[in-house]
């Protein structure tokens, strides 16, 4: 009896705890049923909304498909289809002369490119003509020191220096170079100016010297001694 008893207060007990776990799953299905209800409601609510939202963008692509239409019609009937093709031939001309002027234009810059790059170069060789041109007027004024004084030393470096450089002069004033000149005066064109023919030449440029002189201006010219120039 004592027992059954207890095993009975252990059901009361056991049956009171699943009551509450029932009622508390009970109030949860409540809970969500409502949070479901709330939800369809809003759901309910977006899809009217998109459709009335879907059905004013139909409503606005008609209606701007019946006035482009419109535009479209009143713009054909305000220009003649004759003008209509003429100015899109004109345009496509356009378009083909705008291409060629972008090719052209690339070309003028690679050539402007071209010439920046020349004229560079031009300056670097005008500021080495300047060096040059410093360094020979450097060399010229040194040239000049020395001829002066091999001049006082030697009266005969001083004469024949007097000879060539009048032979010089003449050439300039010809516009004759050295070898024009050397090539003229090779009569029988071997290479070499004979006594014969380096007195003609002398003769022709208008120096009269003796025959002394001309030995010596020979033997100056002469680097070898075969007796030719």
């Amino acid at each position: 009896m004592i027992d059954l008893t207890k095993q009975n207060s252990l059901l009361e007990v056991n049956l009171v705890r699943m009551t509450r776990k029932y009622q508390a799953l009970e109030e949860q299905e409540g809970l969500l049923r409502r949070n479901y209800k709330n939800v369809e409601l809003e759901m309910s609510e977006m899809e009217v909304s998109c459709m009335k939202r879907i059905n004013q963008l139909k409503e606005w692509k008609r209606m701007s498909t019946f006035q482009l239409k419109q535009l479209y019609e009143q713009l054909r009937v305000a220009i003649p289809l004759a003008e209509y093709e003429s100015v899109s031939k004109d345009l496509e001309i356009y378009k083909q002369k705008c291409g060629d002027y972008i090719v052209r234009n690339k070309d003028y810059a690679k050539e402007i490119d071209r010439l920046r790059t020349d004229l560079r170069n031009i300056k670097d060789d005008i500021d080495a003509q300047r060096d040059l041109a410093g360094d020979k007027a450097d060399l010229e004024r040194e040239y000049h020191s020395i001829r002066i004084r091999l001049e006082a030393l030697d009266p005969k470096f001083r004469w024949e220096n007097q000879i060539y450089h009048k032979m010089v002069q003449i050439l300039k004033k010809s516009k004759i170079s050295v070898t024009q000149a050397f090539e003229y005066f090779d009569e029988n064109s071997d290479g070499h100016l004979s006594r014969q023919e380096f007195v003609s030449a002398l003769s022709k440029m208008g120096l009269d010297l003796s025959n002394s002189e001309i030995d010596l201006v020979l033997r100056s010219l002469d680097s070898d001694g075969d007796g030719n120039v």
